[in-house]
């Protein structure tokens, strides 16, 4: 956990997070406004508040399934369960193939 509060990656992710954070909570509050604005203003509060509490819920719900999500992932790959590089005649083979599938899907005769 210390050696998160030193890491350099650490701090830049975090302000990545924090300013996409704060421009999509702006963007949330304008697009509010204008939705809002075309409804009564005796309901124009509450929707204002639900919105903004739906968005709330959302972005936390987001952010939960993304950090869900990074606990499947590495941090670095072990050596062995590295695959080698594709030879370029197999690629070529794989591309010929998805190709002549593509034109048999096509209707198109191969030639």
């Amino acid at each position: 956990m210390i050696a998160l509060l030193t890491s350099p990656e650490a701090w830049a992710a975090l302000l990545t997070l924090t300013a996409l954070e704060i421009v999509l909570g702006i963007d949330n509050v304008i697009f509010l406004s204008v939705v809002v604005s075309r409804i009564p203003q005796a309901q124009a509060k509450r929707a204002r508040q639900i919105g903004l509490a739906l968005a709330l819920v959302f972005r936390i719900l987001l952010l939960s399934l993304l950090v869900w999500l990074s606990a499947f992932v590495k941090a670095e790959p072990e050596e062995e369960s590295m695959t080698p590089p594709m030879p370029a005649e197999e690629m070529a083979d794989e591309v010929r193939q998805y190709v002549a599938v593509l034109k048999s899907f096509l209707g198109k005769k191969e030639e």
